[in-house]
């Protein structure tokens, strides 16, 4: 009996549902080690709309999260980094944030939005990882990260992996608005 084709994953930017539904999926995990190999804090991706950066960041996630270790034969069998893990490989929390959603009308709604999705996200992996933490929940979003992140180094016994998706999103935003200077 001939096997069906793969159905394409338009518009599905979540790993797990990719592997799950056996979606096709062009391999692109080599680029993990590579990533690894640059010895840098930060990266960023810098490519247009609709080039696969959101899906990424999910196999990213899944790939570094403590929580998918058991996971990690069936996430990654069929794939580069499946047979050539790196030290890395589920060794992490991971802090996700979208800002797809982001409401930006006005400066104002743009960080009350900025603020609540920050909280949202902390709060997501407050739950996730069942930890038991306070942290502000008012004020300025860099005060509130800042409240969590001083709290939460002394529950978590592994660095924290923090994902920004949609981050251009409201960068843009930002730029378009007309502060008084």
């Amino acid at each position: 009996m001939e096997k069906s084709p793969k159905n394409l994953p338009y518009g599905i930017s979540d790993y797990k549902i990719i592997v799950k539904d056996d979606l096709y999926y062009v391999d692109k995990t080599e680029y993990i080690e590579k990533l690894e190999k640059l010895h840098s804090y930060y990266v960023f991706f810098l490519r247009p709309r609709r080039f696969g950066k959101s899906l990424f960041t999910s196999v990213l996630g899944n790939y570094y999260d403590v929580k998918e270790k058991d996971n990690f034969d069936t996430l990654f069998k069929n794939t580069y980094i499946g047979n050539h893990p790196t030290k890395n490989r589920n060794g992490y929390y991971i802090l996700n944030f979208d800002f797809s959603g982001l409401t930006t009308v006005t400066p104002e709604q743009l960080e009350e939005s900025f603020k609540n999705i920050t909280i949202a996200s902390l709060n997501i992996f407050i739950k996730k990882y069942d930890i038991n933490i306070e942290y502000l929940r008012e004020g300025a979003p860099a005060d509130i990260l800042d409240s969590f992140f001083s709290n939460v180094m002394f529950k978590i016994d592994k660095p924290i992996y923090v994902i920004i998706d949609e981050y251009d999103h409201f960068a843009n935003e930002l730029l378009s608005f007309q502060f008084n200077l």
